[in-house]
């Protein structure tokens, strides 16, 4: 029998066959116990016993390598030859618990440390087994430090040696963690039998808490090949191309769900999954916009603007694919074409109203659709619109005619407006001879079509209408029932005043346009601009106010003394809308100024005329009763101005100057108040010499202060020592001094003596008498 530890310990069978520097332990081989060796008498017994010396090492350590123990493990009946590495070392104090553990008749002592290590090390194995399906090797290599350290426990504990086990641990044959890489896989989608795509996919495979059927191959080829095989069929059997293409997500999903099923048989789960992109040779979708040209009956080419995203179906990529790809853009002008053939059949340019263009977007929608769907696609959004510039008419467009003069019945007075017009017109063939005749001569650009020959035509046919209006009017109805400004600008009440000049422009410049080109929508806003009426108002407004100023001889005047200066200011407020014609006439300067100033004199002297001095003086006040002459005086001064220069005249202030007898009057009113003046300087003066008596009342509160509490300090005061007497003599002196400042303070008297210099002699008189009274009262005597 081999014996490994036999550098550590061996059996010897005397104790002179020890080697120098080691211990000998003496065993009872009946009993497996040390001997004791305390004296002669126990030495004797050995005699008796059948004794057997082992021989310890305890000075060095020795290491085995390439030691072994195998196992078998019950619940998963598998059986591994574990190997290890082991490194021995024997204490002194621990000699003969080592001999006596180490003992057996049978085993060698490494025998019964392989065998100690062995049963451990299977029972932990046992207790693993039932936690998963991992083989012995991975187990052990899962739990080493673990393991490890509580076998050295053991062995310390039973063989009483200090021990260093290390688990050699070979290539598991199947790793915890197995990855495996496929690439290429040819695949067959469900929707494309006809032909095959590569694909790439790498995987890692984890153990599985579960009970393997079957072991997982071994050979990197045959586990790829495995690969290999669940992809195909998942491909085969759930998976399409559009997926393949647009989809990874989804075949991820399928794949995962494929190798999962296939792996639980193997005891595996799948940890991760990856999949190289795919390029697909398309698009899901694809935005397209292009002119497809078709041309009608009249010969004229339309190119219809075509903008719409063409999908592919889910379940039409192998479809498409089978088709060879078609080029979508192309597919579609040639689709767009076949359908315009069908959809404009009896139709053309002129007839596309807004309606029938729809008709003719759905058609061809609906047709584009069903081909669609033969190469696997479908039109999400589709616009197709006639490029047809004249189209533009079919909805709201707005014309501005710039300003003309129109005559009226008078040609000397023409009138002058803009026009803004919005039309709309229901269908094009109204304009078809115009775009015709444009189509030959085609002065204008292309592109904009017959739109500028068929503006100037609405304009033309505008301005006939309000021409043949105006020359019906009258300027004085022009400049003066032009319109109702409370009435909407682009529009006439039904129940209006249908008189007013724009409502007639308004009313003929519609009926024209509806004979014209059957316009059945249409908003007219004739504005008015006249510039010669523009120039002859800044002129008016260039005068400015009037300053007119008349002597007034009221009706009841003693003298020139009472003959007020009234003077007014007139303002121009614009041309009388009866005059307006007489006044164009005149030229833009129709009034002479200085003609106007002296007219206005002599009218406001004759408005003026016998009326008394109240009258006169009520022009300049505001109350209800004074008004009625102010306005009999604006009201014959207008109504002169309108006769006589076409304008509109109004007073925009009157103020008077004042007559002697208004002077003498106030003056002698305001002598009470000069009474008063001069009493209150007087007493200014007297004021201001005693003013800086104020200042000494602080002084006389302090000085009054201090003396009463001196006068309390001198009575209070003992008079019995030395200190007593100085400090009375210091208080009396100041309080002299105190009294003394206050009998110069005292001066008050003198004050109210002063003051009263300001009070009046006698009581106040009456008021004074107004200016014109009988009698005037003599001014008070306001010396002091």
């Amino acid at each position: 029998m081999s014996n490994e530890l036999e550098p550590i310990i061996r059996k010897i069978e005397k104790r002179s066959m020890a080697r120098p520097g080691r211990v000998v332990v003496p065993i009872d081989q009946k009993t497996g116990k040390a001997l004791s060796e305390a004296g002669m008498f126990e030495r004797a017994q050995w005699v008796l016993k059948d004794v057997i010396f082992y021989e310890i090492n305890v000075k060095e350590s020795f290491d085995v390598n390439n030691a072994r123990a195998a196992i078998a493990v019950f619940l998963t009946n598998e059986r591994s030859d574990i190997e290890f590495r082991i490194r021995v070392r024997a204490r002194p104090e621990s000699a003969a618990g080592i001999a006596e553990a180490l003992h057996d008749r049978e085993l060698t002592p490494s025998e019964v440390l392989f065998k100690t290590i062995k049963n451990h090390l299977g029972a932990l194995l046992e207790q693993s087994a039932k936690e998963g399906p991992a083989s012995d090797i991975e187990r052990i290599s899962s739990n080493k430090r673990q393991w490890q350290a509580e076998i050295e426990r053991v062995i310390a504990a039973k063989l009483k040696l200090d021990v260093d086990i290390i688990f050699v641990i070979p290539q598991p044959i199947i790793d915890t963690d197995v990855p495996i890489r496929v690439t290429a896989v040819p695949v067959t989608p469900n929707d494309a039998q006809h032909t095959e795509f590569p694909i790439t996919v790498s995987v890692i495979l984890a153990r599985a808490q579960a009970r393997a059927e079957d072991a997982l191959p071994r050979a990197d080829e045959e586990r790829k090949r495995l690969i290999r095989d669940v992809v195909t069929k998942a491909f085969r059997d759930r998976l399409s191309l559009y997926q393949y293409w647009f989809r990874p997500g989804d075949v991820r999903n399928e794949l995962a769900k494929a190798l999962v099923e296939i792996l639980a048989r193997y005891a595996y789960s799948l940890k991760s999954l990856t999949i190289d992109p795919v390029e697909p040779p398309v698009s899901s979708e694809e935005q397209i916009s292009d002119d497809v040209s078709w041309t009608g009956r009249l010969g004229r080419p339309i190119p219809f603007h075509i903008e719409t995203r063409v999908r592919l179906l889910p379940t039409g990529a192998g479809i498409y694919h089978a088709r060879k790809l078609p080029n979508r853009k192309e597919w579609i002008k040639a689709e767009v074409h076949a359908a315009l053939q069908s959809a404009m059949h009896g139709r053309d340019f002129i007839d596309l109203t807004a309606t029938a263009e729809s008709e003719v977007h759905n058609t061809v929608h609906r047709r584009l659709n069903e081909q669609a769907l033969s190469i696997g696609h479908d039109v999400d959004t589709f616009v197709a619109s006639a490029g047809i510039p004249e189209k533009m008419w079919l909805k709201p467009v707005t014309i501005g005619i710039e300003r003309r003069e129109y005559k009226t019945k008078n040609d000397l007075v023409p009138a002058e407006f803009e026009i803004d017009l919005v039309v709309e017109l229901p269908s094009l063939a109204p304009l078809e001879h115009l775009i015709q005749a444009d189509k030959q001569k085609r002065v204008n650009d292309a592109r904009d079509g017959a739109n500028m020959s068929i503006r100037a035509a609405v304009v033309e046919s505008a301005t006939r209408a309000a021409a043949r209006a105006m020359s019906q009017i009258e300027p004085s109805d022009y400049f003066s029932k032009y319109e109702r400004w409370e009435m909407p600008v682009d529009d006439v009440p039904e129940t209006g005043q249908q008189n007013y000049v724009r409502n007639q422009l308004v009313r003929a410049i519609r009926a024209e346009l509806k004979t014209d080109f059957g316009i059945n929508y249409c908003k007219v806003n004739p504005r008015r601009v006249d510039s010669r009426v523009a120039a002859i108002i800044r002129f008016l407004q260039s005068i400015g106010d009037i300053n007119i100023d008349v002597d007034a001889v009221p009706s009841d005047s003693e003298g020139p003394h009472e003959v007020p200066k009234i003077k007014f200011v007139y303002f121009i407020g614009s041309v009388a809308p009866d005059q307006w014609a007489t006044v164009i006439q005149r030229g833009e300067k129709p009034i002479p100024v200085d003609q106007l100033k002296t007219n206005l004199l002599d009218w406001s002297r004759a408005a003026l005329r016998d009326r008394s001095t109240r009258e006169l003086y009520g022009l300049a006040s505001l109350q209800s009763s004074n008004l009625i002459v102010r306005k009999q005086v604006e009201d014959y001064v207008a109504q002169q101005a309108s006769y006589h220069f076409g304008v509109v005249i109004g007073i925009k202030s009157i103020n008077f100057e004042r007559t002697k007898q208004d002077e003498v009057d106030g003056q002698i009113n305001a002598l009470p108040t000069l009474e008063r003046e001069a009493q209150l300087k007087n007493l200014q003066r007297a004021i201001e010499r005693f003013g800086n008596e104020s200042d000494d009342e602080t002084r006389i509160k302090y000085l009054r202060s201090r003396q009463e509490v001196l006068r309390g300090l001198i009575e209070k005061n003992p008079r019995e020592e030395a200190e007593d007497f100085a400090r009375l003599g210091r208080h009396e002196t100041e309080l002299n001094k105190i009294d003394g400042e206050l009998q110069s303070t005292r001066r008050g008297h003198a004050k109210e003596s002063i003051l009263a210099l300001g009070r009046p002699e006698k009581p106040a008189e009456s008021e004074p008498a107004a200016p014109g009274s009988e009698e005037v009262k003599q001014p008070r005597d306001t010396s002091l």
